[in-house]
């Protein structure tokens, strides 16, 4: 079962302070330098990613640049900058509330154990001695 959670806010509440709303809309990027609108993933990533740029002083090649230029990493350094990414020690420290509008999803799965006799059901045919199986749904 897939449960969907809708969370909708009026343009009007971009007049309360951020800080008393506790959240952002799209059109308000902020401090994000990578990406046009805002998005909290967007933002957790933006800010892990100068946080290893910062504690690794390097960017591997197959990232993207801004500001005020990086060195481009060794091998060594794509592992800290990797491994920086991937810890997210830091993740408490970035300053990214959630969006104002949004569509998430919960899903459930419920398992339980199917047997044949539960599908197949089994027409014997007496004159001519055979079984022929019928699969049926369960409902």
């Amino acid at each position: 079962m897939v449960a969907p959670q809708v969370l909708e806010s009026t343009e009007n509440i971009i007049s309360v302070p951020l800080e008393k709303r506790h959240c952002r809309f799209v059109s308000e990027s902020g401090n994000l330098d990578m990406f046009k609108d805002y998005g909290f993933k967007s933002c957790i990533f933006e800010c892990m990613y100068k946080h290893a740029k910062d504690f690794c002083s390097c960017v591997p090649w197959n990232y993207p640049t801004f500001g005020n230029g990086s060195d481009t990493c060794d091998i060594m350094g794509n592992y800290c900058f990797l491994h920086q990414l991937k810890n997210g020690s830091n993740f408490d420290t970035c300053n990214c509330p959630n969006e104002c509008n949004k569509v998430s999803y919960t899903y459930y799965t419920n398992l339980q154990k199917l047997e044949p006799s539960d599908c197949v059901r089994p027409i014997q045919d007496k004159e001519k001695r055979t079984v022929r199986f019928q699969l049926f749904s369960l409902k």
